[in-house]
């Protein structure tokens, strides 16, 4: 196995980076700062007057004053704080797409009946030669890595003809990588990320656990992420996937002639 490479998620930012949203929030940041400048000034004027300090402005106006740039520092600063969180929040969702997308599985039967290969996960989307995917990102310990694998078998042949494919990934690291690649033997529609240390996996598990806490969710039970075939983020949860449910909005779909790319 090749050795795998940490992700740059500076290069990322520097390549994605919104210029527009930078400006906004540089603008909207130093608006703020100077409107809490002038309410500090109008507040020493406001003391001038209440001193009774000769021909100082009345306090009616001081206060006008003072409310005026207190709103207006409230709303340039809600302004620039939205504005970056959104620029947060957005490369966050860059850097989960890339690590997906450059992330390499173990795919059973890529060259030919029981000979697997290991290939990156957009290699998998539509478009791309050979068969296309949906990965179903199983983000665990191994319990529930194992509990995803054992109630998908039930409905395994409808798995594999949606075109989904189970991808385990252990939050626990190198733990249980052994007894999770025995329970996948003969499972045709999972793949299993390479056994190396410190791999994507690892980057994936620690970037979903703070999105997860920044919501103020608890990812004990376990998370799953399901991509569509064109390489983007389909839907998240937690918990244990309901496999006929999933493969059933899949066959329903195909069956009315919907599109089945973007699901």
């Amino acid at each position: 196995e090749e050795e795998y490479v940490p992700f740059d998620q500076s290069k990322l930012r520097a390549e994605t980076e919104d210029p527009g949203a930078l400006v906004r929030v540089f603008l909207f940041g130093g608006a703020c700062g100077s409107a809490l400048l002038a309410a500090f000034f109008s507040l020493t004027k406001l003391a001038a007057s209440l001193a009774g300090v000769p021909k100082a402005q009345p306090v009616e106006q001081i206060a006008q004053d003072i409310g005026l740039d207190v709103a207006a520092a409230l709303l340039c600063g809600f302004v620039a704080y939205n504005d970056s969180k959104t620029m947060s929040d957005r490369e966050e969702m860059r850097t989960e797409g890339a690590l997906i997308a450059r992330g390499k599985v173990w795919l059973p039967d890529a060259n030919g009946p029981g000979k697997a290969a290991l290939v990156p996960l957009s290699a998998l989307r539509a478009r791309r030669q050979g068969r296309a995917r949906r990965p179903v990102l199983c983000i665990g310990d191994l319990e529930f890595c194992l509990e995803c694998l054992q109630s998908s078998e039930k409905v395994g042949s409808a798995v594999d003809r949606a075109d989904l494919l189970l991808v385990p990934v252990l939050s626990s690291g190198a733990e249980g990588r052994t007894a999770l690649a025995e329970a996948a033997k003969g499972l045709s529609y999972v793949g299993l990320p390479p056994s190396t240390d410190g791999g994507w996996e690892e980057e994936l598990c620690d970037l979903q656990a703070t999105m997860v806490r920044k919501q103020g969710l608890d990812d004990s039970s376990g998370q799953v992420i399901i991509v569509k075939k064109n390489g983007r983020v389909a839907t998240r949860f937690l918990g244990v996937p309901n496999w006929s449910a999933i493969v059933g909005d899949v066959a329903g779909r195909a069956s009315l002639g919907m599109d089945t790319t973007n699901i």
